[in-house]
């Protein structure tokens, strides 16, 4: 809420999603948060085609990191990722701007394109195509990473930085400050 405060602006939650694919190499990308939260973990919608998802399928860890700039603090996630209900991911389909869907339908997530222009024109034909309500597709799949381990790590002008590690035990969060 501080970052939020601090932000001029429309306030967005990105993140780096880490996975790992089958062939054992890491990788990164930046997505949008659509929710956080301790019990729930964090949610995020993504295309059933990326690779992403292909890597769920092979090993359902991963990891988040969420930096806040304003605040100079940065949070770290390692968890296990599962898929949402399809009714869960149909109410935020239905809260989602209209350009964000059309955006979302046109990208197919099937390989290469000659040039954005396919994109453009799939835009132009999907908004020609629906012209009010667009129903959620088959492909918008949701996610949750539900923490294991999560590490918050603030910096501090002029001293050392303060870091606490979170851990989940059998019902409850123990936490403790270590060494930066």
């Amino acid at each position: 809420k501080e970052e939020q405060t601090r932000t001029t602006g429309t306030f967005h939650k990105f993140a780096t999603l880490a996975t790992v694919s089958r062939d054992g190499h890491p990788h990164t990308r930046m997505i949008e948060l659509v929710g956080l939260n301790p019990q729930q973990g964090g949610l995020f919608f993504t295309h059933k085609n990326s690779e992403k998802v292909k890597h769920f399928e092979y090993s359902s860890h991963a990891a988040l990191n969420i930096w806040l700039p304003q605040t100079h603090r940065q949070i770290s996630i390692d968890g296990v990722v599962y898929q949402i209900s399809e009714a869960e991911a149909e109410k935020s389909w239905n809260r989602m701007p209209r350009f964000m869907k059309i955006t979302f339908m046109a990208s197919t997530h099937q390989g290469e394109i000659s040039s954005n222009e396919v994109l453009e024109e799939r835009k132009k034909q999907l908004e020609e195509l629906y012209p009010k309500e667009i129903p959620m597709p088959a492909t918008f799949v949701g996610y949750r990473i539900l923490p294991q381990k999560v590490i918050f790590y603030e910096i501090q002008s002029k001293s050392f930085p303060i870091k606490h590690i979170a851990l989940i035990g059998s019902d409850d969060w123990s936490i403790c400050q270590v060494e930066p």
